[in-house]
């Protein structure tokens, strides 16, 4: 399975190109269909390849199929096609956009006239994690042991993998990236002083200050105190990890604040049932297919509003300017942030099966404990490339 699974990174970052996007902040996602549409108006942005292009790309690669998705071998070394896996997106690149916008115009609290974002280049999974792959990667008794799966509709393996809390997320993300040989972004430090930190999530496990063998699911699980302010997160490294919260909003606005789709009020839609999987028309009833609504944003996205909740890298502080000032360039930029201002909660966006449509609203910023599973939290991957 390593062998094929080697290439996962690959898949789904083929043919990526991203240097830097840079805004203050306007509103929210935009439309488009796959392949993405080049955003415009966002000074030297660097277009999408053509199907031509791609085709040729994977064609070189054995571990993928005609269509771009994986080839995994299963344990009787037969080749099995995961769906909904290795189709990209290009994350818009150039030059900063300094976009002045009036407060009269901004509709969140991480994109505003007051504070200016600057993202180095990355890339997005154009789908949330399936089970499909979770399996491939996680293994089936670690997926059945999840629990639930509420499945209201399509090929359960193309249904986003649900019960994920945050820590199991980003064990998830090391492990794919040891596969694919990339350098994990998290590490686990249970020394004092820094020389203790590991990135095989199989020695997480192993540390002898009272790791029982399992992620923390409570704040009364024995290994919780441990695990919940020891995880380290480097952006510098190429593996593969959660989005950063303006990272996720940044994408699920359309990336182009000089775009039209930017001020949506749903990744690519003022019409909710165009782009999301939510409780009016899931009625209750639990996911969907990734990418069941048809209608991608701007990017190429799918599913940034609504079908399941999608856990991001940071700290949930209500305040997210809280560690702006070691972040400001000389330019007065904020690059890259990340809330690390310790608290009990991480962010998560997006909204879900059920959920009104008020949550599934790009600016809608939801909080809960690391811990926390349910059976509509998901996640999705993306990859520096800096």
């Amino acid at each position: 399975m390593k062998k094929f699974l080697s290439g996962i990174a690959r898949a789904l970052c083929v043919m990526s190109v991203c240097v830097i996007a840079g805004c203050s902040y306007a509103g929210d996602g935009g439309s488009g269909s796959t392949p993405p549409v080049t955003p415009s108006g966002n000074g030297g942005l660097v277009g999408t390849p053509t199907n031509g292009q791609l085709q040729g790309a994977i064609a070189k690669e054995t571990w993928m199929a005609s269509n771009g998705n994986l080839m995994i071998e299963n344990a009787s070394g037969q080749k099995v096609e995961i769906t909904k896996t290795s189709e990209v997106v290009v994350i818009p690149t150039g030059t900063v956009a300094k976009i002045n916008m009036t407060q009269e115009d901004a509709k969140g609290d991480l994109f505003t006239d007051s504070r200016k974002v600057k993202l180095s280049s990355f890339v997005m999974s154009q789908y949330q994690v399936t089970r499909g792959l979770f399996k491939a990667v996680m293994g089936e008794e670690y997926f059945t042991n999840l629990g639930t799966q509420a499945t209201a509709n399509g090929t359960a393996d193309e249904n986003p993998v649900t019960q994920i809390n945050w820590f199991e997320a980003i064990v998830f993300c090391n492990k794919l990236s040891r596969l694919c040989h990339l350098e994990p972004v998290y590490s686990y430090d249970f020394s004092t002083d820094g020389s203790g930190k590991m990135t095989d999530p199989e020695d997480w496990f192993k540390d002898t200050t009272n790791l029982s063998e399992t992620v923390p699911t409570s704040d009364s699980s024995t290994n919780y105190a441990n695990w919940k302010d020891k995880v380290v997160i480097n952006l510098k490294a190429n593996g593969y990890r959660l989005p950063t919260e303006a990272e996720w909003e940044f994408c699920a606005r359309g990336g182009d604040p000089n775009e039209e789709d930017w001020g949506y009020t749903y990744s690519g839609s003022n019409t909710v049932t165009e782009v999301a999987w939510y409780e009016e028309n899931s009625n209750y009833s639990g996911t969907n297919i990734v990418g069941c609504m048809d209608k991608a944003n701007k990017l190429g996205l799918y599913d940034m509003s609504g079908n399941v909740w999608e856990w991001c890298d940071d700290y949930y502080n209500s305040n997210v300017t809280v560690d702006d000032t070691q972040y400001t360039d000389s330019e007065g930029y904020v690059k890259d942030p990340l809330v690390v201002f310790a608290s009990s909660y991480r962010g998560l966006r997006g909204g879900s099966w059920e959920f009104n449509a008020s949550y599934c609203e790009c600016g809608y910023r939801k909080l809960n404990s690391s811990f926390s599973r349910f059976n509509y939290y998901g996640f999705r991957l993306v990859r520096s490339t800096n």
